[in-house]
């Protein structure tokens, strides 16, 4: 049976402090997997890994079979930060073509999205 998820020797640092070392994971599809553990531990820092949000050190991570970063599986992954989910140093409109790309969306794509989630919560665009 083949894993969903893979990591050999998954190493991340920020600086000189090592977040996560040489983690050895295998998780099966259909089973349940929990991080575990205190504030500083590293879990957070792993499945930002795992979604290919930030760049190991050193190791390897597969993800569905895939060699990560692979931005063809984001489309696949459910994350949902604790963090705020928005850079708030960008427009709205930024942000929608920002994760609408991250997403492999076209332009008319994302256009389209960013209008019907207006519509939808009755939000006026301004215009310029």
């Amino acid at each position: 049976m083949g894993y969903v998820v893979e990591t050999y020797k998954l190493t991340k640092k920020f600086g000189d402090t090592i977040a996560v070392k040489d983690l050895e994971l295998k998780i099966k599809k259909g089973e349940t997997y929990g991080l575990i553990g205190p504030n500083g531990s590293g879990k957070t820092t792993t499945i930002k890994l795992l979604c290919g949000l930030l760049k190991q050190n050193s190791g390897e991570i597969f993800v569905l079979g895939k060699k990560v970063p692979n931005y063809h599986i984001l489309p696949k992954i459910g994350y949902m930060p604790q963090e705020i989910a928005i850079y708030l140093d960008l427009t709205v409109r930024e942000n929608f073509y920002f994760f609408g790309q991250i997403y492999g969306l076209s332009k008319g794509n994302i256009a389209k999205k960013e209008r019907d989630i207006f519509r939808i919560h009755r939000i006026e665009r301004k215009q310029k």
